[in-house]
């Protein structure tokens, strides 16, 4: 089994997350209480993406009026754990409503 981490396509970045996961890990993984991206990722180690810089800076520019409220959407839970993250780093008030 390769022992390098994994790294990014394009900038050969090293990864925070283990892409390499094995069958057998991922059912243990989704058997698990918590799906959380946020355990499976070094939080010491996480990087925005553009994407998330781009919406981080829209909800502060919209957070200088004190009555404008946003609401996101996505289909990825996961990313929206990762946004919970930044933005909690962020000093934003947030709230996840999910269909689970």
């Amino acid at each position: 089994d390769d022992q390098r981490p994994s790294r990014c396509p394009v900038c050969q970045a090293a990864l925070a997350l283990d892409l390499r996961v094995n069958a057998s890990g991922f059912e243990k993984r989704k058997k698990a209480k918590s799906k959380s991206i946020l355990r499976q990722i070094n939080l010491k180690q996480f990087r925005m993406s553009s994407k998330m810089k781009a919406v981080l800076e829209e909800l502060q520019e919209l957070r200088k009026d004190r009555t404008n409220k946003a609401v996101i959407f996505s289909q990825f839970t996961r990313m929206l754990d990762l946004l919970l993250h930044v933005f909690a780093s962020s000093s934003l008030k947030c709230v996840k409503l999910t269909g689970d």
